[in-house]
Formats: structure tokens, C-alpha cells, sequence
């Protein structure tokens, strides 16, 4: 991503409790590990008390929807949290035995169908008859992607669609419903999460866009054409939701187009522009897996520095967080095994009081995905999973949502030892197994490295969210003359690197195609291979870290509509943490 280099500082005063400028590093959109933590106070820097101004909210993979808000409101508000992200369901979607179908999952903001509102009475009724005690700011989830409708006609819209008013519509209906119902107000989500129709179907991607009018016989418009219309549709969304609700607030993850793409960033420049008393928030995803005080300024630094004009004052700073993300050993219950948890209750209070202390109010925290197996008590209900067990939270970490207020260690890091992974031999063929067929990477056995050790190897680009160190060995390679070696710097880094080459999806889109590659790591479970498409194709396991090279190889087919963009084909050093 092209960064604005005219402004190294943010913009206004930040209006945080604490927020230290600190010294950058490359942070990517990869997403961040976490190893096992343990307090130092050595260089202790103990910041103050979270003020009750900053607030956290719950955001499950199960959006809890207002019937079961309304019903378990008592049970939600012990949780620690100040409020919590909802589905609202149109009424005529709430029918006996099955709450909500499939085709409402998430009513179809953003296409043609046009809401009006007396499709929420039910919903409506639901919040005004919720008696909260604590929860004091909650919001509707708007989705930005019309899925799982088979319907042509139901797709998203066209930007440039001369009836695209029903959006904005649906937006001031979105509006009425939680100015109604008592809401802070919406969380726009804008991740493209397919399935569905249109060549808007990713609405904030020109490239499916253009490949997909192309498809369909059509001339694509130009990428400033689509910047400016998206523009203009911000802010017509924008008019027609304060028109309802002129205080709302609207938090936009995963961000405002820092981390997202320029589209994302037309869109809220035209939401600013006609805003008004609205208040927009930054929610930057980028920020799920991290832990120190360090990283969080530093995304805000980074966010910031995208704000180059006047447009951008007055909008607010908000961090997302992920508690529960499964680690390579799973998702445990038992105290006695929380640091083999991707965040035990430690690392994860001490996250928590960071992400608040950088964040300007809100700090949003994902988790409940299907993967953790953790159906906690507020993520059970809004895609028909009610039948499903829900299992409580362990104490020690309801107590981490509730002691991360109190003042902490600003310097706090998690312990680790300094990691070494390198690699060797990397070659993809056309085809399953290892056969006699050309690689179709540049540079697979790492001869050719340019004029210095210290970059990458000529072909291959290096992605990393933490400090970490490459280097050439060219005395103990598996299988050709030198082998990438990575290192984190610190003692204390933990995080996600990797060496990467992409290869274009149209010439493999179809294809069976086999990456291998020998690893070779001082730790484990750090190092493995990749392959990513629009979304995660397929990953190995990490090798055992026993110091020793081992290979590692992945099949797969390339699906046959991946034919947008590259394949990534990536050598990983995952540096998630090191359970007991």
C-alpha cells in the first residue's frame, strides 16, 4: 500500500488517555501471533486507569440478534463489556422453528431490495423492551455485501445504477431502526466475503469488478471513474442516514481505506463530507492479533498518516482485537492450560488495556468463531445455530475483560526466545506429488540475491508485522548453494514474517498444482508453507523445531474462478508462542 509521506504525525491532538509516538516498523494486513507472555517490570511504565469514556464492545462470529438480546440481556452485561454489535432481521425473516433464514442473513443492505420501515416492528419492539444496566453503546451490523441470494436481480448494485437511491434508503431505514431502538448505531463492514452477485459483487474491489464486466461483454469504467462515483455514493448514504439520525455513530471496519483500499477511502471521504453532527470511527481490523502498547500506536500512527486534509478532523480512532483465535493445539478450558491458548487471560487483559489506552473510544472484540469452539453467552443465535451448546466463559478471562481497566504496565512485553527459520528448494509444478516438470517460481533454490545479504532474494518479496531480521546462509543449505534464513531481532518479538512470490491466477486458475519447499526452524511451531488466493487456499503444519531440515509439501487445485489477481505462494515463519 502507497503511504502519504507529507505527514509523519497525526493530523490533531490525539484525544486518547495514552498514546506514545513510537519508532515504525513494516506493518502488514497479515494477521499477527502471539507467544507465550509473561510480565516484565523492568522497564515498568505504568499507565493510568482506562477512563469510563472508552468503551468495549463485543462483536461475535454469530452476531446476536434482538430477540436474544432482549432475552439474555441480564446474563450478557456480566461479561465485562459496555456493549455489543447485533443483527437486525427484518420481520418477515422471523418465522416459527427457523429464526431467520438463510436469504436474510444479512438483509441485503446494499442491493435493490428496499426495506421500509415497518419491515422492523418486531426488532424495534425487541430493543425498546431490553433492560439494560450497563450496556450503553451498542450498534447494528450493516453489511456491505449482499450474499447467498441465487437471484440475479437481488445482487448487489452498480455503483454507477441509476436506482442506487435504494441504498441510501436503506441506509436512512438502518438509521431509524437504531435511533428507534435506542442504538449508538451502525458498524459498516466492508469485507468482501463473496457469494454473491453482480460485477459489484466485491463492492469495494475494482479489479473483480473490471474482470467481471469483462466477462460479461462490458466495458469496465476506469479506476478514477469508479473512485469518484463511489464518492458521490458515500456521501447520498451518508445524507439519508443523518437525515434520520443526525448524532449516529458509525464505525467502519475494517478500516477507513487505510488498510483497505482507495474505494474504501472514496466511500468515507463522502460519508465526511456530509457527516455533519455523525461521528465516523475508524475500526482497524489490522489490529485482532496484537498485544503491546507499541503496536497499537503504531497502527493508529499508521492510520493517521492517511488522513493528508481537513476532512479527516474529528474522526475517531477504535482498534479491533480477536480473544479466542485457535491455536495449533486447539482451544482449551482447563486453567491449568490457558498459556497453550492463543491468549491466555494475562496477555489477553494486558492487550485489551493497550488497545483501549491507544483507541480515542471504542475497542471492538471478535471472537466465538466457529473454529474456537467456544459458543460463549453472546455469540449463539443469529445464523440458526441455537440448537448448538452454549458453554460459558472460563472466570479468568471474564476477569481479563473486567481488570483491564485498571492501570497497567505500558512497557509490558511477552516473554520468548529469539526464533531462526530458514528455508530451502522451493518449487511449484504443475500437477499432484513432485514430478519432472519445470518450477514455476523465479529463484526456487534462492542462487540469485542482488547486491546485498541483508534483502530478500532476488524474486521473492518479504512480509513482516514485526522486527525480524533476513540473511543469507551459505554454510549449512539443504540442497543449493545459499538458504534464506529469518530471525526475529528481540527476544520479545512475536508475529508473522514471510517470503513471498506471487504467480498470476489466470495461469493456474483450474490447475492441480503441488509447493514444496525443505524448513528448517529452532522452534516450533513456527515454519511452513502457504498458498493464498482471494481467500486462504491451503496451509501445511508448522515442522516439529527440532533444528534439523525437514520437507514440506502441499497439493491443491487452484478453484477455477480464481482467475483475479495472484496466487501467493509463501514460505511462513508463524511466530504464534510457545505453550507449555
Amino acid at each position: 500500500m502507497k503511504m502519504d509521506s507529507e505527514r509523519t504525525r497525526h493530523p490533531h491532538p490525539p484525544r486518547m488517555g495514552v498514546y506514545h509516538e513510537t519508532q515504525p516498523w513494516t506493518v502488514c494486513t497479515i494477521l499477527v501471533g502471539v507467544i507465550l507472555s509473561n510480565v516484565s517490570t523492568a522497564n515498568a511504565e505504568m499507565g493510568p486507569a482506562v477512563p469510563p469514556e472508552k468503551k468495549l464492545i463485543a462483536f461475535g462470529c454469530d452476531r446476536i440478534n434482538t430477540n436474544e438480546l432482549r432475552r439474555r440481556i441480564e446474563q450478557l452485561e456480566q461479561t465485562g463489556f459496555d456493549g455489543i454489535i447485533i443483527t437486525v432481521w427484518p420481520d418477515k425473516f422471523r418465522t416459527p422453528g427457523e429464526p431467520f433464514t438463510k436469504s436474510g442473513r444479512n438483509a441485503r443492505w446494499f442491493g435493490p431490495t428496499k426495506h421500509a420501515r415497518n419491515d422492523f416492528k418486531l426488532a424495534i419492539a425487541d430493543l425498546k423492551a431490553t433492560k439494560y444496566k450497563r450496556f450503553t453503546d451498542n450498534f447494528m451490523d450493516f453489511q456491505t455485501t449482499v450474499r447467498f441470494d441465487p437471484k440475479p436481480e437481488e445482487a448487489n448494485l452498480d455503483w454507477f445504477d441509476p436506482h442506487w437511491s435504494k441504498v441510501a434508503d436503506n441506509g436512512a431505514i438502518a438509521a431509524y431502526v437504531a435511533k428507534e431502538g435506542g442504538l449508538k448505531g451502525l458498524l459498516i463492514d466492508i469485507e468482501s466475503y463473496g457469494g454473491g452477485l453482480g460485477p459489484w459483487r466485491y463492492p469495494f474491489r475494482y479489479k473483480p469488478y473490471a474482470r467481471y464486466s469483462k466477462e460479461a461483454g462490458n466495458k469496465p469504467r476506469s479506476f478514477d471513474d469508479c473512485k469518484a462515483q463511489v464518492r458521490k455514493r458515500g456521501r447520498e448514504f451518508m445524507q439519508g442516514v443523518v437525515r434520520v439520525y443526525p448524532t449516529i455513530t458509525i464505525m467502519m471496519i475494517t478500516d477507513t481505506g487505510w488498510g483497505s483500499g482507495q474505494l474504501v477511502r472514496s466511500f468515507v471521504q463522502g460519508m465526511l463530507e456530509a457527516k455533519g453532527r455523525a461521528t465516523i470511527v475508524d475500526g482497524a481490523e489490522q489490529g485482532y492479533h496484537m498485544l503491546t502498547h507499541k503496536e497499537f500506536a503504531t497502527m493508529r500512527r499508521r492510520a493517521e498518516s492517511a488522513a493528508t486534509s481537513s476532512l479527516f478532523e474529528g474522526m475517531e480512532y477504535g482498534a479491533g482485537l480477536w480473544w479466542d483465535k485457535p491455536g495449533p493445539t486447539g482451544w482449551h478450558t482447563d486453567p491449568k492450560d490457558f498459556e497453550k491458548n492463543y491468549r491466555s487471560p494475562e496477555r489477553l487483559e494486558h492487550a485489551l488495556y493497550n488497545a483501549l489506552t491507544v483507541a480515542d473510544r471504542y475497542v471492538w472484540v471478535y471472537g466465538g468463531s466457529t473454529l474456537s469452539h467456544v459458543d460463549s453467552v453472546w455469540w449463539n443465535s443469529s445464523y440458526g445455530r441455537t440448537g448448538r451448546a452454549i458453554k460459558q466463559i472460563p472466570q479468568a478471562y471474564l476477569d481479563a475483560f473486567k481488570n483491564c481497566r485498571k492501570p497497567h504496565d505500558l512497557a509490558w512485553m511477552p516473554g520468548g526466545k529469539k526464533i531462526v527459520v530458514s528455508f530451502d528448494g522451493a518449487v511449484v509444478q504443475e500437477g499432484e506429488g513432485i514430478v519432472d516438470g519445470p518450477n514455476l517460481l523465479t529463484n526456487g533454490d534462492f542462487a540469485a540475491w542482488g547486491t546485498t545479504t541483508v534483502r530478500p532474494p532476488d524474486g521473492w518479496t518479504l512480509l513482516q508485522n514485526i522486527p525480524a531480521a533476513i540473511s543469507r546462509d551459505e554454510t549449512s543449505a539443504k540442497v543449493g548453494r545459499y538458504a534464506p534464513q529469518l530471525t526475529t531481532v528481540n527476544d520479545d518479538d512475536f508475529g508473522h514474517i514471510s517470503l513471498d512470490q506471487l504467480l498470476s491466477a489466470t495461469s493456474l486458475a483450474g490447475k492441480t498444482v503441488t509447493f514444496s519447499a525443505w524448513i528448517r526452524s529452532n522452534s516450533a511451531p513456527v515454519g511452513g508453507l502457504e498458498i493464498v488466493g482471494q481467500n486462504p487456499i491451503k496451509y501445511t503444519g508448522n515442522v516439529t523445531g527440532d533444528g534439523k531440515w525437514q520437507f514440506r509439501s502441499i497439493t491443491c487445485k487452484i478453484p477455477e474462478e480464481q482467475t483475479d489477481g495472484e496466487i501467493i505462494f509463501r514460505l511462513r515463519a508463524f511466530f504464534a508462542y510457545t505453550p507449555k
